[in-house]
């Protein structure tokens, strides 16, 4: 039984600069005890022209993996429309929205034209009740593995913005 009361939620601040078609440079994550929810939250300011698809925002990630020892896959995503559907599977399981304002007052129903910033943000968790992020029915064992990293790569630029 998991004692809710030691549960801690790390935050890391490390930065990646996001570019077209990019594998980002590897991220360690934390090893301490168990892991049961990885949030992906990119401040990305995009300058989109009148080509821009309407689901822009759902699209700047092109790999999604989390490897252990060995290579060990504890998440493994990848594909042209990989980001959208972690994106709808998010909003519609887990209830939580992919896309924030920075209060550039973006749209969503339309792409908006010109430099637009915005917080993409994109969750894994393992576990059968995704809206409870200390559930404990998978976990990745963190504090049994000697390394554990997030791999991010990029789409291209074109599968943001036609243009």
């Amino acid at each position: 039984m998991f004692d809710r009361s030691n549960a801690v939620t790390k935050r890391l601040s490390a930065t990646r600069t996001w570019a077209a078609s990019t594998d980002l440079d590897p991220l360690d994550l934390p090893r301490e005890g168990l892991v049961t929810e990885v949030t992906v939250r990119a401040n990305i300011t995009a300058t989109l022209t009148a080509a821009a698809y309407d689901d822009w925002f759902r699209r700047v990630i092109q790999n999604i993996r989390i490897l252990g020892d060995g290579g060990r896959a504890y998440l493994g995503m990848g594909g042209t429309q990989m980001s959208t559907l972690l994106s709808l599977w998010m909003e519609t399981v887990m209830g939580c929205p992919t896309l924030h304002s920075n209060g550039a007052g973006i749209a969503l129903a339309s792409p908006d034209v010109g430099s637009t910033a915005f917080i993409s943000v994109f969750k894994f968790h393992p576990g059968s009740n995704p809206r409870d992020p200390f559930d404990s029915s998978v976990v990745i064992p963190a504090k049994a593995l000697s390394t554990l990293q997030l791999l991010l790569s990029t789409t291209a630029a074109a599968v943001t913005d036609a243009a």
